[in-house]
Formats: C-alpha cells, structure tokens, sequence
C-alpha cells in the first residue's frame, strides 16, 4: 500500500513530466523564463487542485467580461449605423449628402477608436487582476507585469494548468 507521501511525489512527477514535456516546443525566449526549476515549483503547487479551480474561476470571468465588451462594441456600431442611416435619410440633395456622411464618418471613426482604446485598456487591467490573484495564490511564475514576453510565457503557463486540470496521474 502506497503512503500519502509516495502518493503526492508521483503525482508531482507526473506533473513535472507532463509540464516539461509541454515546454519542449516553446521559443527559446520562452523557455529561458520557463525554467525546469519554475516547472518543479509549479508541478508542486498543482499538487493542490485549488490551483485548478483559480485558473477555471479566473477563466470564466474573462469569457464573461469578453462577452460583455463584445455587446459593448456592438451596441456603438449599432448606434453608429443607426445615425448614418439617419442623416443620410434627412439629407437634402447629393452633395449634403456626402457631406454629412463623410463628417459623420469620420467622427464614428474616432468614436470606434476610442471604444477600442477603452476595452484594451479593460483587457490590459482584467491582465493585471488575473496576474495578481495567480500571485496571491502562490503560483509560480506569475506576477503583475506589462512585459510582452513575461505575459506569453505567463499565457503558455495558464495553458499548462488547464491542460493539466482535465488529466488525472496515475
């Protein structure tokens, strides 16, 4: 009869085993942020399935807040196209026309630029939230940063627990 302690050590490695076996394919500049050394810590923290379950909540709320700035966008173009058909309507003779719709166009533009901006930076802080509980939580290799690399090597890290949640050691 295997002990609690044998038990939890091939869990480990077996994560440890899957973890680096994920990693192989990555860049190189990838790889140098993802040590063996963070897949060992990491593998240790799965060993708490409480893991699991942040990185689930965590993603569900993004699908959530992505689909609420989908609506979002949708309803400006909405909106948009609801005022274009409108001017073109009241518009007198073709040359008003043209005018107005190329005014009009151009400040739509400006108004989906700036609705753009507002959900990049949404996405940016939903970023820096989902870093910082990772970071409260204890998982390795997760921090608050902006760094583009630091965030896809975080990005392939996320995508290892959720590969892992789905498969059960031995």
């Amino acid at each position: 009869m295997e002990s609690e302690a044998e038990a939890l050590q091939k869990k480990h490695n077996f994560y440890l085993c899957k973890l680096r076996a994920l990693a192989k394919p990555l860049s190189q500049e990838i790889r140098q942020r993802i040590s063996d050394e963070l897949l060992a810590r990491l593998a240790h923290s799965l060993l708490n399935e409480t893991v699991f379950a942040i990185v689930h909540g965590l993603m569900e709320i993004q699908h959530v807040t992505e689909a609420q700035l989908e609506q979002q966008r949708m309803a400006v173009t909405k909106q948009l196209r609801f005022e274009k058909a409108k001017v073109v309507q009241e518009s007198k003779g073709q040359a008003d026309r043209q005018l107005k719709v190329k005014n009009l166009e151009q400040s739509h533009s400006e108004a989906l630029r700036q609705q753009d901006m507002s959900i990049l930076n949404q996405f940016d802080h939903k970023v820096a939230d989902q870093q910082c509980t990772l970071e409260l939580a204890g998982v390795p290799g997760f921090y608050v940063t902006t760094n583009p690399v630091d965030i896809q090597a975080q990005m392939h890290l996320l995508d290892f627990i959720l590969q892992l949640s789905v498969l059960k050691p031995d």
